[in-house]
């Protein structure tokens, strides 16, 4: 069975060495619980960013797209985009 480590075992000092341990593991879950809704929110705010920001894109056969060069060297003036290119069959989706 597990039981989580009292803050003493952390070797933290802390404001509640003198209380019982029963509500030191009540004070750890619920830190416990805030810090996992803290992660969920967080998860959930940023996905909310991400989707109003991101275009899904789908191509056909037939398609013309640019492909995005990273650079690499110093190859600071050479195009951004290379292409266009001619999609023949679509493998899988797209990002």
């Amino acid at each position: 069975m597990y039981l989580p480590r009292l803050l003493r075992e952390h070797h933290i000092g802390s404001f509640i060495d003198d209380t019982p341990l029963e509500d030191q593991l009540d004070l750890q879950t619920l830190a416990m619980v805030e810090v996992a809704n803290n992660v969920c929110e967080t998860h959930l705010e940023k996905k909310h960013r991400f989707g109003i920001h991101h275009r899904f894109h789908s191509f056909k056969a037939g398609d013309l797209v640019l492909y995005d060069r990273p650079k690499q060297g110093d190859h600071k003036l050479s195009p951004i985009f290379k292409g266009p290119f001619v999609i023949v069959r679509p493998v899988g989706a797209v990002c």
